[in-house]
């Protein structure tokens, strides 16, 4: 990108939000780019294809034929063509798009949605926003600096039914809130660990690809999707899927900061793969008055086993329990009594309006109507990261598993109880003394940095420790 538009666009970002940029118009046609075709992008491509005058004029992945499959999707959908790209530089720098779709790896969040605020774009991005909460803050920092609309992925955010019960929680309308829960039990199954090196498909440009992470040498069975499960390149989970219900989970609580202490329980157990990140974990987030568990399982229920079970009913899910009802949602939304009886349901028919939503903040260049904005996603979507920093330093527990966890409230307790009966039952011998018990890590959420016992070690993973050059995502001033 020319450097004379960089100084320009940093200069006059805050007179960007409320100028007449291409996308303000409310008659314009809004033009896009999809930046990532893969299965999240497909999923897309009709969300936003299909609203009133938006036209997806690009798509880019590092991939050459993802990214072809997916704009012929465009054509089949909106009946105009879509052009292809590899390099998401040619994109960002383009004059002929005005906002990015981003879904790409997650490696590849922060960095691709500063370049395009820097080139004046608005940016809807998918969770965990970013690989690392530094990464995630550069991203809030990149949207006030540059005056751009951008849009945490965790579209639940959007749903009527969703809304509206987080309003009547923090009416008071169910009694005082004591704890949140999130359930993610989503069966995984193994990865698979090559003895030689996966060789890289010949659609795929590597370097491209990998971005700010290294070129490392793949020993899974499949190049892409299964990335979320490498430190490098994924978050685990308790990121992936967790972030949604994390999200959902906070607000519920009504906490507008992330946690003040941080603590998880689990490890990577049954699969004898190349995965790095944990498959079972438990994680405490010590929210006052009323903390939050979060319960992650990528194991069947038991073993031949298809699915991972369930928690209440609920597989994928929120739980907020209250005095005198308990809520639990997710696509859904029910209320339950104190016997656990549902006594109301509300479902979410229109599960496409988080797109919507992030195309009229465009053309209204108004942050406020964002159901999801960045700051929001950065500090849910932080959630999860901090706990990963918590089971990074973590160690087997060797019988100390109940010291470990002696000053969180009962529900924790039983969240591992459960998870260490859910892995004897897979056969697991003494699960108790093999599993990774993380610190508790005490965080200053104004500083966003942690604080206090293993407060250095705990910092130094709040960020890559070097990006692959030129790929490095900046500090925004």
């Amino acid at each position: 990108m020319n450097l004379t538009r960089r100084r320009f666009l940093a200069a006059s970002g805050a007179a960007l939000l409320t100028s007449a940029s291409r996308a303000a118009g409310p008659n314009g046609t809004i033009r896009v780019a999809l930046v990532g075709a893969g299965w999240r992008g497909g999923q897309l491509v009709p969300q936003f294809a299909r609203l009133p005058d938006v036209r997806i004029v690009a798509v880019c992945d590092p991939d050459a034929k993802r990214a072809a499959e997916k704009a012929e999707q465009v054509e089949q959908v909106s009946g105009k063509p879509a052009r292809i790209e590899t390099d998401v530089r040619r994109v960002i720098d383009s004059e002929s798009i005005d906002a990015v779709v981003n879904a790409t790896p997650n490696h590849w969040h922060a960095l691709s949605t500063i370049w395009a605020c820097e080139a004046g774009k608005d940016v809807y991005v998918e969770k965990p926003v970013g690989h690392g909460l530094w990464e995630s803050r550069q991203m809030v920092r990149a949207a006030e600096k540059y005056g751009r609309i951008v849009q945490g992925g965790t579209h639940r955010r959007s749903f009527e039914n969703v809304r509206a019960i987080m309003e009547r929680i923090a009416a008071g309308e169910f009694g005082r809130v004591i704890r949140g829960r999130v359930i993610t039990y989503r069966f995984r199954e193994s990865i698979g660990r090559r003895a030689a090196p996966l060789a890289i498909p010949a659609e795929v440009d590597y370097n491209l690809w990998a971005g700010p992470a290294p070129m490392s040498p793949i020993y899974r069975n499949e190049f892409h999707y299964d990335w979320h499960w490498m430190w490098e390149t994924g978050n685990g989970e308790l990121a992936n899927n967790g972030s949604h219900m994390l999200d959902l989970a906070r607000w519920g609580l009504g906490q507008p900061e992330l946690a003040p202490a941080v603590m998880t329980v689990g490890g990577r157990f049954v699969w004898d793969d190349a995965g790095e990140t944990p498959n079972t974990v438990v994680a405490y987030f010590d929210y006052q008055p009323a903390p939050l568990v979060a319960e992650i399982r990528n194991l069947p229920e038991k073993p031949g086993a298809s699915s991972s079970g369930d928690f209440r009913g609920l597989r994928h899910g929120f739980i907020i329990e209250c005095e005198e009802a308990t809520v639990l949602g997710a696509n859904h939304v029910e209320v339950r009594d104190r016997s656990g009886k549902v006594v109301e349901r509300r479902d979410e028919k229109e599960r496409d309006r988080h797109p919507a939503n992030f195309i009229d903040a465009v053309r209204h260049r108004s942050r406020e109507r964002l159901t999801c904005p960045i700051d929001v996603a950065h500090r849910s979507c932080g959630l999860a990261l901090l706990g990963n920093v918590s089971h990074h330093l973590g160690a087997a527990s060797e019988g100390g598993l109940a010291r470990a966890a002696d000053d969180c409230e009962p529900e924790f307790h039983d969240a591992i109880d459960r998870m260490l009966g859910h892995l004897e039952a897979l056969g697991i011998r003494s699960p108790e003394s093999k599993v990774i018990v993380g610190p508790m890590l005490r965080f200053d959420a104004a500083a966003e940095r942690f604080v206090g016992v293993r407060a250095d070690a705990a910092n130094r993973r709040l960020r890559r420790a070097a990006d692959r050059k030129p790929f490095v995502v900046p500090e925004v001033a």
